[in-house]
């Protein structure tokens, strides 16, 4: 830091302040949810993550990034915007109220469903990380 410049100086006195002070400067600040990154799975997640309530209390967040999740053998859908998320929050809300379906339930959803699980496979075996996506391409 430029203002502490001056102290390289005196670096057999404050020497052993750096390591401890470049090692919390590594810390995160603050945590703050962005819209990208939804974890996919039922409400027994909760119970199993260190998750804590975002600003404001409306969503649980669990901090990580992107390969832990993946190391976890967790499934996240990037997000990339508020109006996916705000759609997404929208779609849950109407089967809940249109339908009555507790999307969290397995009384309600059916786990075992050959044909969902079939689709999951198959995106799942097109998608491989190394090979880039022709969307993303210029």
């Amino acid at each position: 830091m430029p203002e502490l410049r001056h102290l390289a100086a005196e670096a057999t006195w404050f020497g052993p302040l750096w390591e401890p002070a470049e090692g919390l400067d590594a810390l995160p600040r603050g945590f703050a949810m962005h819209p990208c990154g939804v974890i996919l799975s039922n409400a027994d997640l909760l119970d199993q993550l260190s998750v804590q309530p975002a600003p404001g209390g409306a969503y649980p967040t669990f901090q990580a990034d992107k390969h832990d999740i993946e190391d976890l053998g967790l499934l996240k859908l990037d997000v990339l915007g508020v109006r996916m998320q705000s759609a997404m929050a929208h779609a849950v809300a109407e089967i809940t109220t249109g339908r009555h379906i507790d999307l969290d339930s397995p009384d309600h959803v059916d786990l075992g469903d050959a044909a969902t699980f079939e689709l999951i496979y198959e995106q799942a075996r097109r998608y491989h990380p190394a090979r880039p996506d022709p969307a993303t391409r210029r």
